[in-house]
């Protein structure tokens, strides 16, 4: 991997739409860090892992997020989308407990895209 790529976390729908931009260092710029309520990983993120958590989640922070990588200036080589919604009725809990499997699944193939792309980086953008 080199060294300018990075990941840009953003929430669809906002008024001002990217929250941060993760280096492959770790450095992170935020633009909106929904005060204070988002932590990144930055010992993870030379691995590629541009992981985000959103503590204290409100009905504001419902909707579509978009991970970004990008190499350079403008040019995208990936991206993934995730849905953050409330589960309906009073089991919300056990909910995702009994989903754990798919929810690490879903995680698991969303890093397996961003290393493959990272992997094919030196066709593309060159």
């Amino acid at each position: 991997m080199t060294a300018d790529i990075v990941a840009v976390w953003t929430q669809e729908n906002e008024a001002i739409p990217n929250l941060l931009e993760i280096t492959l260092q770790g450095d992170v710029r935020s633009w909106n860090s929904k005060n204070g309520r988002i932590k990144t990983f930055s010992k993870l993120s030379e691995s590629g892992n541009f992981s985000i958590l959103l503590h204290k989640v409100s009905q504001s922070d419902l909707g579509l997020y978009r991970c970004e990588l990008f190499k350079g200036i403008n040019c995208s080589i990936a991206y993934q989308d995730i849905g953050l919604h409330t589960v309906k009725g009073s089991h919300t809990q056990n909910a995702l407990v009994q989903n754990w499997p798919f929810i690490a699944g879903g995680g698991a193939v969303a890093l397996l895209v961003l290393v493959v792309s990272l992997c094919g980086l030196k066709r593309t953008c060159a």
